[in-house]
Parts: C-alpha cells; sequence; structure tokens
C-alpha cells in the first residue's frame, strides 16, 4: 500500500524521534541509525565506520512494510552482507499485523527472536523464522 503524505511525515517524526532517543549523542561517531523510506514503509539500517570505504558501511537488518490490508508487517535480513547482493527479506510472521506503526516499531526494539540486535551475520541464513 503506497504511503500518503500524513503517514510519511507521522513515520518521519516517530522515526527521528526513536533515533535521537536509541543513539546517544557521545556514540554517534562510532554508529548510526538510518532509516530510508519506500512507497510502502521503510527499511531501517546500521552505519559504521569503514576503514576500507573511508565511510560509512550500511548494514540493512529491520523492514516495515504497510500491506493493503493497513496493517504493518516486520521483515528481518534472511542474507549475509553483500556489496553485490540487495538485502532478501523473510517476514516475522511471529510480530503479525498491526494497523499502529509504534507497536511494530517496538517490536523491532524488543526482538525476542534476537534477529535485529546481535550481529546478524553471525546467524546462519535461514528459510523462516518462525
Amino acid at each position: 500500500m503506497t504511503l500518503d503524505t500524513f503517514t510519511i511525515r507521522r513515520i518521519q517524526q516517530i522515526m527521528d524521534g526513536y533515533i535521537d532517543a536509541k543513539v546517544p549523542a557521545s556514540m554517534r561517531t562510532a554508529v548510526q541509525l538510518v532509516y530510508e523510506l519506500e512507497l510502502d514503509g521503510l527499511i531501517l539500517s546500521e552505519l559504521r565506520p569503514s576503514e576500507s570505504l573511508r565511510g560509512w558501511e550500511r548494514t540493512e537488518f529491520a523492514c516495515l512494510r504497510c500491506q493493503s490490508d493497513g496493517c504493518w508487517h516486520v521483515y528481518a535480513r534472511k542474507n549475509k552482507l553483500s556489496a553485490q547482493e540487495p538485502p532478501l527479506w523473510n517476514a516475522v510472521t511471529e510480530a503479525g499485523g498491526q494497523r499502529d506503526f509504534e507497536l511494530q516499531l517496538q517490536y523491532v526494539e524488543e526482538d525476542p527472536l534476537e534477529l535485529f540486535w546481535p550481529d546478524w551475520q553471525a546467524h546462519d541464513e535461514q528459510d523462516d523464522y518462525v
């Protein structure tokens, strides 16, 4: 479902506040959280300094999408990071669908299945998370 202007602005405010609270100012030279809006949702990424790239290395780790039923759904990264390979996503069925975006963001924050916040590259690739 394509997001309307009101929903986009609301999500931007929520995400900007979330990122500001999640990463203390003193840590922002070591790690950053960023989001990229898409037509039907957003991708949440972590940025870390990369000496080899002389910039920031991006790891996309969560995706939140609004489906045609108006519910937000959570997706976790399925494949390992690769410069040549775009991220592949698995639906996290345990999160269910919620009309409230903030409830799904809270699910990512709490991470009950440990899919988002630990070093996700340490996990073996999986077909399903539940």
